[in-house]
Formats: structure tokens, sequence, C-alpha cells
């Protein structure tokens, strides 16, 4: 939905951003705008399923070198995942300096 929040996680380094959805996702394959971009990657999976995208405003970001990261803390290896585990959402709050909220 418009106005979720999102933390953006690197495997083995950690967290590196907080932001706000400003739009809803849009099919890459659907939408002139992105196709029209000079983006580097492969948008369609193996199956033919295209790639969406979510626009972004960003909060605050980190370098990699700075990524946030501890033992207890939540992580998971999926695109995606709805963050739930509050000890996590508590220490990614105070660290990004938003408000917290389950």
């Amino acid at each position: 939905p418009i106005g979720a929040r999102i933390f953006a996680y690197i495997p083995k380094e950690g967290y590196v951003g907080v932001g706000e959805t400003t739009g809803l996702a849009v099919n890459y394959l659907e939408n002139d705008y992105w196709r029209s971009q000079s983006l580097s990657g492969n948008y369609t999976h193996d199956n033919g399923e295209p790639e969406f995208f979510v626009p972004v405003k960003w909060l605050k970001t980190l370098q990699p070198s700075d990524a946030l990261y501890g033992n207890g803390l939540f992580a998971s290896q999926n695109s995606t995942c709805k963050l739930r585990h509050t000890k996590t959402l508590k220490y990614l709050t105070e660290k990004f300096g938003v408000p917290f909220f389950e």
C-alpha cells in the first residue's frame, strides 16, 4: 500500500535503509515509464513472470559498510517479507530515527 514503511536489508551485511512507498507496485512489462529507462538487469523470471517495481521515498540510507546488524535481529534471504519481529523493529526505528509502530 502507499505509505507503507520498508526497511532495506543486504544479506550478510545488514539493514541499510528505511523508506516509505509512494505508489503501488507496477508490473515492469505493463508500464511504459519503467520500460523506457536504461536499467541493467533481468526483469523477468525464468518462468516468464515479470518483476514489479515499487516507488520509494528513502527517509535514511546507509553505506553497506555502516549497515545495522546484530545478534537476535530478524534477517531473511527472501526478497520481501513482512517484518513483525518487535525487537528488530524497535532497534531499527531507534537507529534510523523514525517512529515505532507495529
